[in-house]
């Protein structure tokens, strides 16, 4: 799953910066668990669906939500 690829691509980088270093640019990643978590709250009652991904990061919720849609298709 796309999600999983980008918990491991986050984990990459987080070893590599320090916690002081992002925190100071404003920078906080949604865990895995979490966003799947917040992806399961929804629920989706149209044929067709729009999204909007306020945020600005490695896209883990959207992912999550497209995960949680696709399952709902199975």
């Amino acid at each position: 799953m796309i999600t999983e690829h980008i918990h491991n691509q986050t984990k990459k980088y987080t070893k590599k910066t320090t916690k002081d270093a992002r925190k100071k640019i404003g920078q906080f990643f949604t865990p895995t668990p979490v966003a799947n978590y917040m992806a399961n709250l929804v629920t989706v009652n149209h044929q067709e669906i729009k999204v909007l991904d306020p945020g600005a990061g490695t896209g883990t919720l959207t992912a999550s939500f497209c995960g949680s849609c696709e399952w709902e298709k199975l």
